[in-house]
């Protein structure tokens, strides 16, 4: 029986942890991605009103790889880009984003990898001269952000595996104990607890019939 009670214990135990883990993962993926997409929007703001002041010689002044910047035309020839040569870009008129900022004034979408390791996101803004702005950035999904994380998260998982044996085998002692410590011939009120009430008068019952 104890054994049976220390299994049960020890299961559902585990089961909360991984639950636990899977759930803090996901928001701690969504909390990230939506620092992100703040810190994206605030840098397209500002860049906005840069390039409105000072065009191409502001974009060519940028050197970062954490994010990128693409001024677009509005017949979607792309005009300048941080990370490559303008003329080497294919005609982004047809990008989601784009489309968007050209219709309502700003637009944004978010495309995975061909691996599905990344995902990017775009976000836009239409210029007082009809052209858009584009600012984009590129984070790994969740599956490999986890896997990233697998080290730490298997020493973690291995600490909380003992705890929940220790704990479970603690359990189960003290269910098991009061009924192995319990005198059937003379049970005394106190010596067990209340959920074995029903089984002692019963007994009690029986001997005295």
């Amino acid at each position: 029986m104890t054994g049976k009670i220390f299994r049960s214990s020890f299961a559902v135990a585990a089961a909360v942890l991984l639950v636990s883990a899977v759930l803090l993962l996901a928001v701690f993926y969504e909390y990230y991605g939506s620092i992100q997409e703040r810190q994206l929007t605030d840098e397209l703001d500002l860049a906005s009103v840069s390039v409105e002041q000072y065009g191409k010689d502001y974009l060519k002044q940028i050197k970062t790889d954490g994010y990128r910047l693409t001024w677009v035309a509005a017949d979607g020839t792309v005009l300048c880009d941080t990370q490559a040569a303008a003329e080497t870009m294919e005609n982004h008129a047809g990008r989601e984003e784009v489309q968007e900022a050209l219709k309502t004034g700003r637009g944004e979408s978010t495309r995975y990898s061909k691996t599905l390791t990344e995902k990017t996101s775009y976000y836009a803004e239409r210029l007082d001269d009809g052209t858009v702005l584009r600012i984009s950035a590129s984070r790994h999904t969740a599956v490999v952000l986890a896997l990233g994380m697998l080290q730490p998260m298997l020493v973690v998982l291995a600490a909380a595996i003992i705890l929940a044996l220790l704990l479970a085998k603690r359990v189960a002692a003290r269910i098991v104990d009061p009924l192995n410590e319990l005198d059937l011939e003379h049970p005394e009120p106190g010596s067990y607890y209340e959920e074995l009430s029903p089984l002692v008068d019963r007994i009690i019952g029986q001997k005295n019939q």
